[in-house]
């Protein structure tokens, strides 16, 4: 629970402290590794944050965030091999992954990403926002205005919005810039 509290403040050396005496009191405890090895990334000692995380999916490989975790952190490592394995069959994308895609300018991987969330999640108009601005990303302006139509049409409280976002694409700006 400290390791926890200090990561939330921003000490991340005395919540790595915390998690690391926690992982000698439980070492097989795959929530105390999953908390850690975000840490250590954050840190900068990514190889060691991949190699515990690692750990933590094979104690249990079932576990969707586990999977998840160890996924993120491969493809921050550009280990995107590892990452497709690890993510072959998850049933639903996750922002986490997303966001780490996009990190690393796989801008395609977050497209088809964005894509699937948006269509499992018609009414999510944040989904489909993301979507038009990965579609305005890769150049496909059209795309992103299609998009962004379809949205204002889904729900009408977004018609202002999709507007002004319309117009300055139409106009050559990127909006989310």
């Amino acid at each position: 629970m400290m390791g926890v509290l200090f990561k939330h403040v921003g000490q991340l050396t005395a919540a790595i402290e915390h998690f690391e005496q926690a992982r000698t009191l439980s070492p097989r405890k795959q929530s105390i590794l999953l908390a850690l090895a975000p840490v250590y990334h954050q840190v900068g000692e990514k190889e060691k944050a991949l190699l515990i995380a690692k750990e933590a999916y094979e104690l249990e490989p079932r576990n969707d965030e586990a999977r998840t975790i160890y996924a993120v952190l491969a493809i921050l490592e550009n280990q995107l091999k590892l990452a497709d394995d690890l993510l072959q069959n998850n049933p639903l994308p996750d922002t986490r992954i997303i966001n780490a895609y996009a990190e690393q300018h796989q801008y395609n991987k977050v497209l088809e990403l964005w894509r699937q969330l948006a269509n499992q999640n018609p009414q999510n108009v944040q989904y489909r926002f993301s979507l038009a601005a990965t579609y305005l990303q890769l150049g496909e302006r059209q795309q992103a205005i299609k998009t962004l139509e379809e949205t204002a049409v889904i729900d009408p409280s977004t018609k202002t919005q999709v507007e002004y976002l319309v117009n300055e694409i139409r106009a050559g700006r990127n909006p989310a810039q």
